[in-house]
């Protein structure tokens, strides 16, 4: 054993002691636990817990590391063998999620359990956290294990030495190349692994527009418009694609957020992003351009800066109004952020959108300013087109009902609204002020 594995023997057998009449001079087992995920995506804390065989842990049989950093994995440490210790389990948590029984059992985490064999001086025991079993766990109460070969549960086998994982070593966590050079107004977005969702705000939104369960999605690398299609680049367009039908135009005294829409044939309003269209003019306006909606998993994994998985597209900063357009509604006053230092702002869309609305890619608005159409037809996580095994490569839902997906904040809706896994949904034909287009492409 090397210094390190010395150091967490004698932290654990003290924490053991209650396992043993005598901590001292015994038989040890010496666990090693490994993982080929990425830390700390995909876990920030290592959970280790030995209990009797039928569930009951023995005393102070429990802890937490702290495995956010890569250096130091594989995880090792002695434990004191114990007649009343059978068996061992291991997770990989983030953090976030501890201590919230609701949010752990809605958000994806690495779980493995093994039988003790019997100790006989220094008894390696080995524990592989897979990425293949992510989400699969342990049921304990059925003696049963995620086997990685599978990925499906098996029963629990006799640990014995095994070679361990490297951290980050999983290939879909492999990062994605941008092969060719983005089009003009458009970033790239290198390709990787993510967890679609967020299980740390369950509840928010209601069961059709939650963003839970969360879901393992790959996806290759993509282009995405750095800033929301703008009137000017619009009436441009419309102009090259004749077959193409205008948005609906600014409409007063409406109820609807029509006072907002911003499409002006005169060219008075081309630094404002274009709003007030649905679902197939977003979807024509990008095939015009030889682009395309994004998907909600692409614009999730842009908003969230990829692997970094943030809570809002400029990071985690809670002060909304010095940030982003949002709550700047008709009704927004005198709550919200319309109120300043200076006065009262004016309602609506704002040329130039959010100071500090940018992700760490350069992609600006995700957050406020406009709601943004996405290809997917709306769908529950836990629905059809979400509920498969596994990693899903580059999903889209596709389904014929009636509604798509929108993504985003906008100038009318709450602070909360800009969270980078928000989603809500609205009928294809919909048309609002708030609600507005950036195109992807491959």
């Amino acid at each position: 054993m090397n210094a390190r594995s010395l150091w967490f023997v004698a932290a654990f057998a003290a924490l053991t002691a209650g396992c043993t009449d005598s901590a001292a001079e015994r038989d040890q087992w010496l666990v090693t636990v490994s993982s080929d995920a990425t830390v700390p995506q995909f876990g920030d804390r290592l959970l280790v817990e030995i209990d009797d065989g039928n569930g009951n842990p023995c005393t102070g049989c429990r802890r937490l590391f702290d495995a956010s950093k890569e250096v130091g994995w594989p995880v090792s440490f002695g434990v004191v063998a114990s007649a009343d210790a059978k068996r061992i389990r291991s997770r990989l948590v983030r953090s976030a999620l501890l201590g919230s029984q609701v949010s752990s059992s809605l958000g994806l985490l690495l779980d493995t359990a093994t039988l003790l064999p019997r100790a006989s001086g220094v008894t390696p025991v080995g524990m592989r956290l897979s990425m293949a079993c992510i989400g699969v766990g342990s049921d304990l109460e059925q003696g049963r294990t995620c086997d990685p070969l599978t990925g499906e549960l098996a029963p629990l086998a006799m640990a014995g030495a095994a070679p361990p994982l490297v951290v980050g070593s999983w290939p879909g966590a492999k990062v994605g190349a941008c092969s060719s050079v983005a089009p003009e107004g458009m970033v790239c977005v290198p390709g990787g692994a993510f967890l679609l969702g967020d299980a740390t705000r369950a509840g928010l939104g209601g069961a059709d527009k939650a963003s839970v369960p969360e879901h393992l999605v790959v996806l290759p690398s993509f282009h995405l418009d750095r800033e929301e299609l703008t009137v000017g680049r619009l009436r441009a367009l419309l102009s090259a694609h004749p077959e193409l039908t205008p948005p609906q135009g600014k409409t007063t005294g409406s109820s609807s957020l029509f006072e907002f829409c911003s499409f002006d044939p005169s060219g008075t309003n081309d630094a404002l992003p274009a709003n007030c269209l649905d679902w197939h003019q977003a979807a024509a306006y990008c095939a015009a351009r030889g682009a395309r909606l994004p998907t909600e998993a692409e614009w999730e994994f842009a908003a969230a800066n990829r692997d970094a998985e943030t809570l809002y597209p400029w990071g985690d900063s809670d002060d909304l109004c010095a940030i982003a357009i949002v709550e700047r509604g008709p009704s927004s006053a005198p709550s919200g952020c319309r109120i300043t230092a200076s006065g009262v702002l004016d309602p609506g869309p704002v040329v130039g959108g959010g100071p500090l609305d940018f992700t760490q890619l350069g992609i600006h608005d995700l957050g406020g300013s406009l709601l943004e159409w996405v290809q997917d037809s709306s769908d529950r996580y836990d629905g059809e087109c979400w509920a498969k095994a596994g990693a899903l490569e580059d999903p889209v839902c596709s389904t014929s009902g009636p509604d798509a997906v929108v993504r985003g904040g906008s100038f009318a809706d709450l602070g909360i609204d800009a969270r980078a896994a928000g989603r809500r949904h609205a009928p294809r034909t919909g048309v609002s002020g708030a609600l507005g287009v950036r195109c992807a492409a491959d």
